[in-house]
């Protein structure tokens, strides 16, 4: 270790060479961090050989070596030994540094050293190298004489073999980091001896370095207790810790999802409910994660013990000698764990180890982390309460009451694709579909074969069917295929545009609804009505957060998440770029049902700024997951964005569980749209809309309307588009003689980031309830504790509930746009809907 930190110490203040992308500084950092791995071996094994030393008859009691026979107990043989390495590691960074000092441009390597060298006989390089070299040997042999006094003063060598009760459980876990604190101790020691000589560089360098040694020193000792002590206390006191376990389990999540726990350490400074609620989510999710770790560690021992090798030894075993470990009456369990922990042997163990790993990997290729979580419980509940109410016939399963036919794609909310609603006549469609060679030749024989069989005894076929397979079918030539021409053609707007004006044709003419775009038809002949516009839907963009928790840009340490979203075209975000909907997902694209449940997938491991390392934990444990991992959009993801998930489960979930998601992996992890922006403003100020409206309907009982100044500060930020309300507008409680607004009107000035652009506008509607509301709404708002901003958690609304919330939202729009003279007034654009609302503010 000394050796590599010799190597790898930063000799120079700029550094050299082209400039490093992301991933190379990664590396490189990582690399940096190598000589810690053997730091960390050797305080292993410095801690069994100091235990061996207390052994009866060790023969390493005392070392016989060629230069005599040495104690090794003694303070001077492993100060010696400490400053000799450490002296080896400052002469290996001394040559380092005189040979950056004299490299010329196209030296080679072999020069370079030549070169180096001659520097020995100089002065000033000489002086530098015996200064760092006598400050490593001051440093080393510090470090030396503070480990020994150490282990001399806890663990006397000639008691460990013998130590009664739990101390020898105390000792293993304990050993190693002490030796890595001494370590700590000497690489401050040497850092401070050489404060003239050093640059802020190399301080921060070695900095960085105790503070990594220092972490995995506390990670050791803290883990190897809750291993080795935990299932003792745990079986010792089963009526306490158990509930406990669980209730705090509970309360970590509840408090992680309620609205009184700061996002971040900033909001907790508001107010003293939000930091006391913090502390405890907090708390709770500790005790939780601690019997989580003493519960595993039990599973284990129970594991290990019916190995006939370890069954064999521990029926054979002195139940007394055991018992006398521990200084309590301890149950049976108790004394087969401490049994376990010392008498296993090594290599059963390792066989143990690589068995359960090797089934872990074999698992985590047939086990899709997707598919096993909460999500399509989730997924399935809302195709079937939004999309299947959609549908005028369904056939759904008897035992299960969901209907597959009920979800569709994404890429099938196209307006030019074939919908069963796109039909005039659908008998009179198929008889001319059949008399089309052009096209009829076109699809599958099994199709035309139901067709034909259709058209012939129509009362033997199910017309939904038929109708269904007809559309698929279409659909896919219109896809891929130029219908007009016969060849294939790659997906675009402009292909199905081209496909779909086949069928404007005179043969199929009355068979299929309107479908000339408002922009493309004209005003007909003379004394006839123009062609109906297209009557197209808007556009459904679905809203979710890229999570980026483990990311490394400093500037969105706060948001610890990205925009990401889904519509017919494309799914992707403007940093990674877009993918097509049709093969983005899996095969046939990501559906409908899976990108809403995505894009309401508030409970999830990774929240965005919500993100809490012990809960992300605790929820990956319980499997509490209803966010989605989806391929990468951007280069990284060039060989994975078409499956329908990660192939390798085990290090995806090892990554969920430890928050390491980011958008430079092959796999991104998606999850409520709320994590990034509430509203869903930020994707339509993105794309320039002239006109948006935006329903606040977060629970947000104070009124602190943080989604909307989210909202409005990630678009100053990233677009550099400020968002100007007209006026101030009171919406809040009722306060009294005093009546609130339902909306604010707002400015998006597109005009000072693109000056050919209009700036938009931004209606902002919040419920409220207010003395004008009906009587039914006020009745159900003095009796509903948080009305009109209860928690979504409540998933059951009750039929005084839903009608109270539909009554108020329909109170609030007449409100808007309906005056006393003219109560049958309607909006014939969105813009005149604005300039109502405006009104009804200035009034």
């Amino acid at each position: 270790s000394a050796t590599l930190v010799g190597a790898l110490r930063p000799c120079v203040d700029k550094p050299l060479g082209p400039p490093l992308t992301n991933a190379e500084i990664r590396g490189r950092r990582m690399r940096n961090l190598a000589w810690i791995v053997p730091l960390y071996i050797t305080g292993c094994c410095f801690a069994v050989f100091w235990a061996a030393l207390g052994a009866p008859r060790s023969v390493l009691y005392v070392l016989k070596t060629p230069f005599g026979t040495i104690d090794p107990r003694t303070w001077v043989g492993l100060a010696i030994l400490f400053a000799a390495t450490n002296a080896l590691g400052a002469v290996i960074y001394a040559l380092r540094r005189m040979m950056v000092k004299v490299t010329v441009q196209g030296m080679t390597p072999a020069h370079r050293l030549t070169s180096g060298l001659r520097q020995l006989f100089t002065a000033e390089t000489g002086g530098d190298i015996v200064r760092e070299a006598a400050a490593a040997v001051v440093a080393g042999a510090a470090g030396g004489v503070l480990l020994l006094v150490m282990f001399n003063v806890l663990f006397d060598p000639a008691t460990i073999a013998g130590m009664s009760n739990v101390r020898l459980e105390i000792y293993v876990s304990q050993a190693a980091p002490l030796f890595l604190l001494a370590f700590f101790f000497e690489a401050t020691l040497l850092a401070g001896l050489r404060t003239y000589s050093s640059s802020d560089n190399d301080r921060e360098w070695w900095a960085r370095s105790a503070a990594w040694l220092f972490l995995i020193a506390t990670a050791h000792a803290v883990a190897s207790l809750c291993v080795l002590l935990l299932p003792i206390l745990i079986l010792q006191l089963p009526q306490i810790l158990i509930p406990l376990g669980g209730i705090s389990g509970a309360v970590s999540w509840f408090l992680a999802r309620s609205g009184k726990t700061a996002a971040n350490a900033k909001e907790g400074e508001a107010t003293k409910a939000s930091r006391r609620t913090a502390l405890i989510m907090k708390g709770a999710a500790i005790v939780c994660l601690l019997c989580v770790i003493g519960g595993i560690s039990l599973i284990t021992t129970s594991a290990l013990v019916r190995i006939p090798e370890i069954k064999a030894l521990y029926r054979q075993s002195d139940y007394t000698e055991i018992a006398r470990l521990l200084s309590w009456s301890a149950p049976a369990e108790a004394r087969r764990h401490i049994f376990i922990l010392r008498e296993t042997p090594a290599a059963v163990l390792f066989r143990f180890m690589v068995v359960t790993l090797g089934l872990a990997l074999l698992m985590s290729r047939f086990l899709n982390v997707n598919t096993y979580s909460m999500h399509a419980m989730y997924r399935n509940r809302l195709i079937r309460a939004y999309l299947g109410a959609s549908r005028w016939t369904r056939r759904p399963d008897p035992f299960t009451g969901f209907d597959s036919q009920d979800n569709v794609k994404m890429w099938q909310l196209r307006p030019e694709l074939l919908w069963g609603a796109s039909f005039a006549d659908f008998d009179e469609f198929l008889r001319r579909l059949a008399n089309d060679d052009h096209l009829f030749s076109q699809l599958a024989e099994n199709t035309r074969g139901n067709v034909v069989h259709y058209l012939a005894r129509r009362g033997d076929a199910n017309r939904s069917d038929v109708q269904a397979e007809v559309v698929n079918a279409v659909n896919n030539r219109m896809l891929h295929h130029d219908i007009v021409h016969n060849i294939d053609a790659p997906c675009s707007i402009e292909l199905l545009r081209r496909n779909r004006g086949y069928f404007d044709q005179e043969r199929y003419q009355g068979t299929l609804r309107a479908t000339v775009a408002a922009e493309d038809r004209g005003s007909g002949e003379p004394g006839k009505s123009p062609i109906p516009p297209l009557q197209r839907p808007p556009l459904h963009i679905v809203n979710t957060a890229l999570n980026l928790v483990g990311g490394e840009n400093l500037a969105w340490q706060e948001r610890k998440a990205d925009s990401f979203t889904f519509s017919m075209l494309h799914a992707g975000n403007r940093r990674l770029g877009y993918r097509d909907s049709h093969c983005y997902g899996g095969p046939g694209g990501i559906s409908l049902g899976t990108a809403m449940a995505i894009s309401g997938a508030a409970v999830s491991p990774n929240m965005g700024y919500n993100s809490s390392p012990i809960v992300t934990f605790l929820m990956t444990i319980f499997n509490a997951r209803l966010g989605w991992w989806l391929g990468n959009p951007g280069d990284a993801g060039e060989k994975t964005y078409t499956a329908p998930g990660p192939r390798d489960s085990l290090f995806t979930i090892v990554d969920e569980a430890l928050g390491r998601t980011t958008d430079t992996h092959p796999y991104v992890f998606l999850s409520d749209g709320g994590h990034f922006d509430n509203l869903g403003v930020y994707e339509m100020v993105l794309r320039r809309c002239r006109y948006i409206i935006a329903c606040d309907a977060s629970a947000d009982r104070k009124y602190a309307f943080g989604d909307l100044a989210n909202a409005v500060r990630k678009i100053r930020v990233d677009f550099g588009v400020p968002i100007e309300f007209l006026s101030a507008i009171y919406i809040g409680p009722q306060e009294q003689g005093r009546l609130g607004k339902y909306c604010a009107l707002a400015n998006i000035r597109y005009d000072l980031v693109d000056g050919d652009v209009k700036p938009g506008r931004l209606l902002y509607i919040k419920p409220a309830v207010y003395d004008d509301c009906p009587p039914d709404v006020k009745n159900y708002e003095k009796e509903s504790d948080g009305f009109p901003h209860e928690s979504t958690s409540d998933q059951f609304f009750t039929e005084s509930q839903f009608e109270s919330y539909r009554a108020l939202g329909r109170h609030m729009v007449d409100q808007m746009v309906i005056d006393q003279h003219r109560h049958d007034w309607r909006a014939d654009s969105i813009e005149a809907f604005l300039d109502r609302a405006g009104d009804y503010l200035d009034g």
